[in-house]
């Protein structure tokens, strides 16, 4: 893949040897790609204290608008304070340079003096740094380095294990969503040739993370985060019992290689002060951030401040979306926020922040990564600091951690040690591979994408399959779960016509999960053991035959029939039905119901979809995978047009307009009516 062209953002805190207490200053050059023979750098007096303050400040702020909400003032109080900042950092010439490129990665080389500023958050002309570009920081550090074994990037030769950590024993009500919707998002775009392979456990505990991360390429974890300004090396991740601290991870270095990313969406997770040693234990570090960078981890992602439950579970789905997607790791990152930015959704956006090259690509390269250039956004938000700002609920939000901060900075003695996190060419004959699966995956990804019309995440019309499952009272005699299983029978029978609606088996689910333990235990050979991957029923649907004090009537006596219909996602009944059944017209009843069902189904999720234009032919981005017929007419919204369907495909479908009236392509359509039989059949 073509490599990404990157500028760079060096700066470093310079003393005057002769008066160290008195004259600090600031030394900045920015330059794009490679270093020229002759590089200029400017100078800036770099007054301590008052920098400190500014970054509290920020800092301060945004965990505050995370629990008020988001309103027209927070952002403009929070480009005033990006705006200060800039002008105490940058020369004109800095924000010209960067106001003027048309790259779009930025690594920001910083000394570990800096790292505390919030160098994303500087606000120049219209836009934030960490929303005009894909930035990512490095950090020459005094630390004293111990050599890490780093993991190679095994894709596309094989798929990169994931573990996404859910801590569900938390006040969070999100968290369990959140680790659940990436593990199902990577899953339907793994397609046939899977980049990532997610593990979700909510089981979590200290010594299960400290025996198994290093079994893992990426890490994601979501929950309650800690900052401890007194000792940084306490901060960590909240866990049910004993919390993970950064002196925990930076016990682990010297080791086998951590994971490539961590991704921690939590509270604080990046907070830091500048890294510099006071009376902090040896074995410790300056806070997560630095210590699963000391251990080897490649790119780390984590917050300044405290950001709402529900917003950064959305924020991750976004970055796994366009990471998997085989955009950049930093472009992924900058397309999250701009999720937030454009939905005018919350500000907690500007919390997010990363250590890593921004240019480098963890997914198959589904089509190729290219060099965009931006001019620079209009009005905006920022990128590095806090969790923060705009949930238009209550004020009082879920947030995953709390703290105060105040911000210290003071000199040690340690040897400079330059530190940087640079990726290493690959080999030539993963290049080709590379390169192979790219054009094949490039061709699939342009067809898969001339037949959806949208995406598939992001379209909430369109009619998608749908998975249900028809289950009966177990607890009765054999006799009367028979009764049961004619009224199910039957109603499945009638399903099996509409293809929206896929079947599952859940009534001998126990038959299945009997035979699958034997699959996955030692009587199998291991090159045959499976993996189950059970479909999740959307709807399910429960049959019980009771009379009304409870007790199983015989179907030659009146009896009562009672059906009710779940919705699993918003765990509600959607639609509940009874009716008394006679032993003289059974046969026909059940006919009744089993239509009356589905009519039912067909009213609570009408067939939808969108028009298209294939080939300069008037489609739908719907077909026979969601019962479409040819004969159908559907119904423009709003519109007084019908279109009728003259041949159908799996995914799509061609239709006839009479009298063609102005642009179509991605309006709306319905279902015109509703039909038990197609036109012709009985």
């Amino acid at each position: 893949m073509k490599p990404q062209k990157k500028i760079h953002f060096q700066a470093t805190r310079e003393e005057n040897q002769e008066k160290p207490d008195r004259d600090v200053f600031l030394k900045i050059k920015i330059w794009e790609d490679e270093k020229e023979t002759l590089s200029q750098y400017t100078i800036k007096p770099f007054f301590t204290d008052q920098i400190n303050k500014q970054c509290n400040k920020i800092i301060e702020f945004l965990s505050i608008s995370s629990r008020k909400g988001e309103g027209i003032e927070f952002q403009n109080k929070l480009k005033g304070y990006g705006r200060k900042l800039c002008d105490d950092l940058l020369s004109p010439e800095h924000k010209k340079i960067l106001s003027q490129t048309s790259i779009e990665h930025l690594v920001l080389e910083l000394d570990d003096h800096l790292v505390h500023i919030p160098w994303e958050l500087l606000y120049i002309d219209t836009f934030f740094l960490g929303e005009q570009f894909s930035c990512g920081r490095q950090v020459e550090t005094r630390q004293m380095l111990i050599p890490c074994k780093k993991r190679e990037l095994t894709h596309p030769l094989k798929p990169l294990k994931m573990w996404i950590l859910t801590n569900t024993k938390s006040d969070l009500e999100n968290v369990a969503s959140e680790g659940l919707e990436v593990f199902k998002s990577i899953q339907r775009k793994n397609f046939d040739s899977p980049f990532f392979e997610p593990e979700l456990d909510s089981e979590i505990t200290l010594d299960k993370i400290k025996e198994n991360i290093r079994e893992y390429d990426i890490v994601h974890f979501a929950g309650h985060g800690t900052f401890n300004i007194e000792d940084p090396g306490l901060s960590g991740w909240k866990l049910p019992e004993k919390n993970l601290t950064a002196s925990d991870i930076y016990n682990m270095a010297g080791g086998l290689a951590l994971p490539l990313i961590v991704f921690s969406n939590a509270c604080q997770s990046a907070r830091t002060d500048s890294w510099e040693r006071q009376n902090y234990a040896t074995d410790s570090s300056f806070g997560l951030a630095n210590a699963f960078m000391y251990s080897g981890v490649k790119h780390y992602i984590g917050t300044f401040g405290d950001i709402p439950d529900k917003t950064g579970g959305k924020f991750a789905l976004k970055f796994y979306d366009e990471l998997v997607e085989g955009k950049t790791i930093g472009q992924a990152l900058k397309e999250a926020k701009r999720m937030l930015i454009e939905s005018n959704e919350h500000t907690c956006w500007a919390n997010y922040m990363m250590y890593g090259d921004p240019t480098d690509v963890y997914a198959g390269m589904t089509k190729e990564t290219k060099q965009t250039e931006n001019p620079p956004l209009q009005s905006a938000q920022s990128n590095t600091t806090v969790r923060e700002q705009k949930e238009q609920k209550n004020h009082s939000l879920d947030v995953r951690g709390h703290q105060s901060i105040n911000v210290r900075a003071d000199d040690s003695n340690y040897e400079q040690i330059t530190v940087s996190q640079r990726s290493k060419a690959p080999k030539k004959r993963i290049a080709i591979i590379t390169i192979a699966c790219f054009i094949a995956l490039f061709l699939i990804a342009l067809a898969w994408f001339s037949i959806r019309a949208v995406d598939e995440t992001e379209d909430q019309w369109t009619s998608r399959p749908m998975n249900i499952a028809i289950v009966f009272d177990s607890r009765g005699t054999a006799a009367d779960m028979r009764k049961e299983n004619v009224i199910s029978h039957h109603i499945q029978m009638k399903l099996k016509k509409f293809a929206r609606f896929t079947l599952l088996e859940r009534m001998s689910l126990n038959i299945i999960l009997d035979e699958l333990k034997l699959w996955i235990s030692d009587f199998s050979v291991s090159g045959k053991k499976i993996k189950p991957d059970i479909l999740p029923a959307e709807l399910i649907l429960y049959v019980d035959i009771k009379d009304g004090n409870g007790q199983k009537k015989n179907l030659k006596e009146d009896a009562d029939i009672f059906l009710r219909l779940f919705h699993t996602q918003f765990s509600k009944v959607i639609e509940a039905h009874s009716e008394s059944i006679a032993s003289s017209n059974f046969r026909s009843q059940k006919e009744a119901i089993a239509d009356r069902l589905i009519t039912k189904l067909m009213e609570l999720f009408p067939l939808r979809g969108k028009i298209c234009m294939i080939e300069n032919k008037l489609a739908l981005n719907i077909g026979t995978d969601v019962g479409v017929k040819i004969g159908q007419q559907f119904k423009v919204v709003n519109r007084d047009i019908l279109l009728t369907v003259k041949s159908v495909e799996s995914s799509r479908s061609f239709v006839r307009l009479d009298a063609y009236d102005g642009v179509l392509d991605g309006v709306r359509v319905e279902v015109e009516g509703f039909r038990l039989c197609p036109p012709g059949k009985r």
